[in-house]
Formats: C-alpha cells, structure tokens, sequence
C-alpha cells in the first residue's frame, strides 16, 4: 500500500509562488527580447511615416 503524501508547510507554498512568479517574469522578458528588434524597427518605420504624412 503506498503512504500517503506529508502534508507542505507555508514554506514549500510560499517556495512555488516564488518559483511561479519567477517563471512569470522570465517569459516575459524573453518574449520582449524576441520582440524588441521588431518593435524598433516598427517604431522606426512609424516614425517616418509619421514625418512624410506631416511635411505634406
């Protein structure tokens, strides 16, 4: 018969949120560094097209 599971304390919870958050963070940092060279060039492009469209 297998033995059931000890019961976590407050430090295994609050260990997971931290590993949980930590995750969290580093997704999102990974995806805007996927993103950032995309988002330059972007706002560069805006940038001109924003100061064609006013010299008119």
């Amino acid at each position: 018969m297998a033995e059931p599971a000890p019961d976590e304390g407050l430090g295994d919870a609050l260990a997971a949120g931290w590993h949980a958050c930590a995750v969290a963070f580093f997704t999102v940092a990974f995806v805007l560094a996927v993103l950032a060279p995309f988002l330059a060039v972007g706002a560069v492009l805006a940038v001109l097209g924003w100061v064609i469209y006013t010299a008119r």
